[in-house]
């Protein structure tokens, strides 16, 4: 299901999810160590973590796991966010955990989802014909507004400025529904059973290597790091 994908889309996205992988991981590690909490085992924990999350999706991903089915009952799609309940559930039960990602300062866990502007892989597809517009074109430029204001806000909210904070929730429940509508239209409109939209140009690609690092990869890390920020913003 490669040819669904131009080659160096597929390097573009299998290197953008080491990247954010890494540098998701490094911001919690440098502020944990900032701050005084050496809790080691987290960072590990978190790193070993992140890897092997990264590792599963890529192996079952290249192997066709994910696929849209026709005949499926259960979309294997549905797995990849199963991280996002074992984040929270992590965070909520783990004080060192809560401990090592309070200790991140607001303006980098914000800073780092400027990887959405790789959302434009979306467009570039559609103009391909490879991906149908009504799910693209919303995924595709909510993704990169996303991305190139992330510096913006995080920038404000590292200043202090008086609007930083509500500018920053704002945005975050904004990231949030960008992702939510993307994964809808995702969904209903890839081959399966419960395909509602795009009959004339069904979303294989969804579902299929490389593009399926997205929704099985990306962008439950990036909700699980909207929630993070917009629940310390609140909390604060």
């Amino acid at each position: 299901m490669t040819s669904l994908v131009p080659d160096w889309i597929t390097v573009t996205i299998a290197l953008g999810a080491a990247v954010i992988a890494a540098g998701t991981w490094l911001v919690f590690f440098f502020a944990a160590r900032s701050s005084g909490r050496r809790s080691w085992n987290v960072m590990v924990a978190l790193g070993l973590g992140l890897l092997a999350w990264l590792a599963i999706a890529l192996l079952l991903g290249f192997r066709g796991f994910f696929e849209a089915r026709s005949s499926a009952r259960f979309p294997h799609i549905a797995l990849g966010f199963a991280p996002i309940l074992g984040g929270l559930a992590a965070y909520v039960t783990f004080k060192p955990i809560r401990d090592v990602v309070r200790a991140a300062p607001p303006h980098l866990v914000l800073g780092i989802q400027a990887y959405r502007i790789l959302g434009f892989v979306f467009l570039v597809l559609f103009a391909k014909g490879r991906l149908p517009g009504i799910f693209a074109l919303p995924a595709g430029v909510g993704d990169m507004i996303v991305g190139v204001t992330a510096p913006l806000v995080a920038f404000l909210v590292w200043k202090d400025h008086r609007w930083g904070k509500r500018l920053a929730a704002i945005w975050n429940v904004a990231g949030i529904y960008d992702l939510v509508q993307a994964v809808v239209f995702g969904f209903l409109t890839a081959p399966t059973r419960y395909q509602l939209l795009a009959f004339n140009a069904p979303n294989f690609a969804i579902g299929a290597f490389p593009l399926v690092l997205v929704p099985t990869f990306a962008v439950p890390l990036s909700i699980l790091l909207h929630i993070v920020s917009l629940g310390e913003i609140l909390r604060g």
